[in-house]
């Protein structure tokens, strides 16, 4: 009988534990596909010539980013926002940080040297 309440003690943990990693892992994967359908959001509106928009959508991923990837991408469309909106200082933070997190990526070096460029200021520092 001990053995019987044992046996079923050990196999109710286990259907708890494994309940507990599924609703983890669909709770993930679920916040991944949210970030991902807003920073196209944020693309979208920042294509249609809206600035104020995706530079409240970028910074609602960067509060919720789950990977680097998600936090790269929202640093530079805030970036590229920023620097529409001619805010320079702003978007050479975000571009700088979308550097440090995936240095071969092209485009945030182009946006931050723009901006430098803008300003007439002459990067010093190293990237």
């Amino acid at each position: 009988m001990k053995r019987a309440v044992v046996g079923w003690s050990v196999a109710a943990g286990a259907l708890l534990f494994i309940t507990a990693v599924a609703l983890s892992s669909y709770n993930y994967l679920s916040r991944i596909q949210y970030l991902g359908e807003q920073l196209r959001l944020g693309d979208k509106a920042l294509k249609a010539g809206e600035f104020d928009r995706p530079i409240s959508i970028y910074s609602e991923v960067l509060h919720r980013a789950l990977t680097t990837h998600q936090i790269a991408m929202a640093q530079f469309g805030r970036g590229t926002a920023e620097n529409s909106k001619f805010r320079f200082d702003d978007s050479i933070r975000d571009f700088t940080e979308a550097i440090r997190l995936r240095p071969r990526w092209i485009e945030p070096y182009l946006g931050r040297a723009y901006a430098f460029q803008t300003e007439g200021r002459i990067w010093q520092g190293h990237c």
